[in-house]
């Protein structure tokens, strides 16, 4: 078996871990750590929508942070939707859905309320319980919506629990009412932050 001298680190270039310059190669790596950290923050980049689970309605801002769904984007109201269509005349990343939809086709539970259009809902306010159901269902259908944004089978879960006996929340013992229920739905269209 050939054996091989031991090689100096020093001349071999790769420096001994006790170099100067390794030293302060790994002292810039760590100092500019921070700074890439903070450059991929998502919070800079793109709204993070908490999830019902992690929502206060209780008016506990610091569950929050006092930041909105839709911050750093376009807040998606009602009356956002209901001029944002495409040229087939659908709602732009809604897949069929248009102004003409009927509320029933997509809510079939409709409990105490009348049946309208998604139109009539969007542009006739940005607080009505259907307008904002309407807008969220919307905005959860786009190719992209905000991080956290519940997908469309929770807002009908939460649309039954509005014409039910309230919404139970997922992995959480809370139920919300449909004032609770309602608030979520506000700060998912950026019109409050708790």
């Amino acid at each position: 078996m050939k054996q091989y001298p031991p090689q100096d680190p020093v001349a071999s270039g790769s420096g001994s871990p006790r170099s100067p310059q390794r030293r302060r190669l790994i002292h810039a790596g760590l100092s500019a750590a921070p700074v890439v950290l903070l450059a991929t923050s998502p919070a800079v980049h793109a709204a993070n929508c908490k999830s019902p689970s992690g929502f206060s309605v209780s008016g506990n801002l610091s569950r929050n942070a006092g930041i909105g769904c839709t911050d750093g984007g376009v807040a998606h109201t009602p009356n956002y939707w209901s001029t944002n269509v495409t040229g087939s005349g659908s709602y732009k990343g809604s897949g069929a859905i248009f102004p003409t939809t009927l509320f029933s086709a997509r809510f079939p539970a409709l409990g105490p309320y009348p049946d309208a259009s998604f139109g009539t809902l969007l542009s006739s306010s940005n607080i009505s319980d259907q307008s904002l159901f309407a807008a969220v269902f919307l905005e959860a259908g786009l190719p992209s919506p905000p991080v956290g944004f519940p997908d469309r089978n929770m807002i009908k879960d939460m649309w039954r629990g509005v014409t039910g006996s309230g919404y139970a929340v997922p992995n959480s013992t809370v139920v919300w009412d449909k004032t609770a229920i309602l608030k979520y739905l506000m700060y998912l269209t950026g019109q409050s932050t708790h």
